[in-house]
């Protein structure tokens, strides 16, 4: 019987994760940072993943976009909170 395997966290590469740069467009740092303590904690753990060259485990991809975008989830208060990412290779 094969081991099981997340399909959603894996490294692009092998070795040490090397941490990528995250541009924000327009005011989305200003408006990711006004959601709330608990809501900003979880997409800046998402977004530190994407940055170690991970697919953020609470995510979904969004192909009618492209093959590197995604959308974060978080659940908060009777409210659900979506952040759409795009990661680059560089």
């Amino acid at each position: 019987m094969a081991a099981a395997q997340s399909p959603k966290v894996r490294h692009e590469s092998t070795g040490p994760p090397v941490i990528k740069t995250i541009r924000f467009l327009g005011c989305s740092r200003k408006e990711l940072m006004d959601l709330g303590p608990e809501v900003c904690k979880a997409f800046g753990h998402a977004l530190h993943e994407a940055q170690q060259g991970l697919i953020p485990y609470a995510s979904k991809p969004l192909p009618q976009f492209g093959a590197k975008v995604f959308e974060l989830l978080k659940d908060h208060d009777t409210n659900t909170y979506r952040c759409n990412i795009f990661i680059t290779q560089y």
